[in-house]
């Protein structure tokens, strides 16, 4: 016999649906803890979009050529710009304050230049997609060829590992292994091999774990421990082209612009550290239904043994808007039905959580 636990929840909360929008194939963000901010890259009108924590959009600056991956060093963002017609890149560097820009540094890669990060050093480093990368002194503007030629082709982009002196890397092909860079020599190696590839970002929380978006299944998001020990850990999926990641440690929220969506998915995170490779054994975490919905949605889960379980309901921002379930639950199947009122149209995440395992997803209200 089906056995159904129902809970109707009725939440008042601020809307999440805002006048504007101004992203235009978002490719990459950064989160700007100086100005308590997310800055995103618009591949399609060169523009940067400022967005503070309450969602309200700005533009940084306006006037650039196809604004790709950034990152923020200093006081200065960075950002990878490709021109109109294809024929070369630069990185260009805006003052986080006056968004002046303050350098403009030609680098002629062999295709074009896409995912920044920067080490402890001073030094930054700008992904080529031919499968190269270059570093760069921001403060000469004198930039060299730091791995080339055993990259994988279709490069996108990378982040620094400071425990391990390196710099992670992922490539937009199928099946494409992570791979590391070894600061101190530049050699390349194979961190981890994945079934996933058609990577498009990575980035990393303060607890070391790594992140990667991937457009395979629909566009999903996943990480890994910080040994690479436990495999892929299933987090968010429903984005739609998901491309530069990054995670603002402050507040624990992973921003994921989605290319294809003109939007940015502001995902809560809410453990330290990956679970047991085996945890996702113990739930089949169905999708909600209907999905748009109006009145009410409907999300169920199905327990193999009895679990603690919590399911949050979160807004566009990452915010939490309230709590449908935090108890223990027998074997079986559950529901919750979640009847929002007070509530603007637009995407919403709901989140379940058995003790170190999480899963999010998004879900979309239609008035």
């Amino acid at each position: 016999m089906r056995k159904f636990i129902g809970i109707m929840i009725f939440l008042i909360a601020g809307s999440t649906s805002f006048s504007q929008n101004l992203f235009n194939g978002p490719e990459s963000v950064a989160f700007d803890s100086l100005y308590n901010r997310y800055l995103v890259s618009n591949y399609n009108d060169g523009s940067i979009v400022q967005v503070d924590t309450n969602g309200n959009q700005s533009y940084f600056i306006t006037g650039l050529d196809h604004c790709l991956g950034n990152t923020i060093k200093g006081n200065t963002l960075y950002v990878s710009v490709i021109d109109s017609m294809l024929l070369f890149s630069s990185v260009i560097g805006i003052d986080l304050a006056t968004a002046q820009i303050v350098s403009n540094i030609y680098i002629p890669c062999f295709e074009h230049l896409d995912g920044q990060t920067a080490d402890t050093s001073g030094f930054l480093y700008a992904a080529d997609t031919w499968g190269g990368i270059f570093k760069i002194n921001p403060v000469t503007d004198e930039y060299s060829i730091f791995a080339s030629g055993v990259l994988i082709p279709g490069l996108q982009d990378i982040i620094f590992d400071p425990e391990n002196n390196r710099l992670l890397a992922v490539s937009f092909y199928q099946d494409a292994p992570i791979q590391g860079i070894d600061l101190s020599d530049s050699s390349v190696y194979t961190v981890v091999n994945t079934s996933l590839g058609y990577f498009d970002g990575i980035t990393r929380d303060q607890f070391g774990n790594t992140y990667v978006a991937t457009h395979s299944s629909f566009g999903r998001i996943y990480r890994y421990d910080p040994e690479f020990a436990l495999g892929p850990e299933f987090i968010s999926s429903g984005h739609e082209g998901p491309a530069g990641i990054d995670y603002n440690q402050r507040d624990n929220i992973l921003a994921v612009p989605n290319f294809y969506g003109n939007t940015v998915d502001f995902i809560p995170i809410a453990v330290t550290s990956t679970g047991d490779i085996e945890t996702p054994d113990r739930v089949n975490f169905s999708r909600n239904y209907p999905n748009p919905f109006n009145a009410y949605t409907v999300i169920e889960f199905n327990l193999t043994e009895p679990e603690n379980v919590t399911l949050e309901i979160f807004d566009n921002l990452g915010r939490r808007l309230g709590v449908l379930l935090d108890s223990d639950y027998p074997a079986g199947e559950h529901r919750a039905i979640w009847s929002p009122e007070g509530l603007s149209s637009g995407i919403y995440f709901y989140r379940i959580n058995l003790g170190r395992y999480e899963q999010t997803r998004k879900m979309i209200l239609l008035k």
